[in-house]
């Protein structure tokens, strides 16, 4: 569950860490940004990798040093291909957000029509709950790692799996042509952990070869009936694109009680090992 505080003071600015969203003015100042650099950028073949140089972007005068760098940015090279890499980052102004909705209406072009296209990566929770909460998910294309988000560039056909991919809340792994996730916490009961395991996972069925998932629950001790309607979903995912769904690894016998109560046995291929669950698919 998100906590949201709102300070009395007006005019704050909107923060997000790992945990947390707080409303609250910022009240550090900087020095004069003159031979500030707020942006690194990489060109990796014909995209623009933008990444920040702090982790906070909140100050307004490194704000309004960001937004002139990506206005001559934009103006130099006027890029069709962009990734604005947020590794590092740990807490983002309303400002901020406002800069990058500018940067990817230039990008983009109005309902884009521009046909260029910026994505977003590298997200801690907190900061991408910050924008589910702003329904700016919705807007922007947010992928999982910088490779992932490169990937959709390079290789718009070839959407696999890289195995030991990065993600927040479950682990992804290749063995042969089986794509296997296992959920990382032990615990799976509040909602936004639920949200980003959802997305994540939802973001493997929508892959075009991830044809044979499997869904560990190896870690898990306690698990919320909220994620089961995510699960049903996931599940419809891979069977509307002809692809198979199983889980594995329920060692605790309450958690697949869980889905003997609710007759979702009955739905899913739940197998009591991922080696299993791997073997079936061949």
């Amino acid at each position: 569950m998100a906590y949201i505080h709102t300070c009395e003071e007006p005019g704050g600015l909107v923060l997000a860490d790992a945990d947390l969203l707080l409303y609250c003015k910022e009240e550090e100042t900087m020095d004069a940004t003159e031979g500030l650099s707020t942006i690194e950028v990489e060109e990796v073949g014909d995209v623009i990798v933008i990444r920040f140089t702090s982790e906070r972007l909140i100050e307004d005068l490194w704000i309004n040093q960001m937004r002139n760098e990506l206005r001559t940015l934009y103006e130099a090279k006027s890029p069709t291909k962009v990734v604005v890499d947020f590794a590092g980052v740990n807490f983002v102004s309303s400002a901020a957000l406002g800069i990058l909705m500018k940067l990817r209406k230039q990008v983009e072009g109005e309902e884009r029509k521009a046909h260029g296209d910026l994505k977003l990566c590298n997200m801690i929770l907190g900061i991408f709950q910050l924008f589910s909460h702003t329904r700016l998910d919705r807007l922007f294309e947010i992928q999982a790692t910088r490779e992932d988000a490169l990937a959709t560039y390079h290789n718009t056909e070839d959407t696999t799996v890289n195995s030991g991919a990065r993600y927040a809340t479950i682990d992804v792994k290749v063995v042969g042509h089986v794509t296997v996730a296992t959920l990382v916490d032990k615990k799976v009961l509040n909602d936004t952990l639920i949200e980003n395991i959802a997305r994540e996972l939802f973001y493997l069925a929508d892959r075009e070869t991830v044809l044979s998932l499997v869904v560990s629950f190896k870690p898990v001790t306690f698990l919320s009936s909220s994620i089961l309607g995510k699960l049903i979903t996931l599940n419809k995912r891979m069977k509307n694109k002809g692809g198979w769904l199983r889980l594995s690894d329920m060692k605790d016998p309450e958690i697949y009680g869980l889905f003997t109560l609710t007759n979702l046995t009955k739905v899913f291929d739940i197998r009591e090992t991922e080696a299993e669950a791997i073997a079936a698919f061949n």
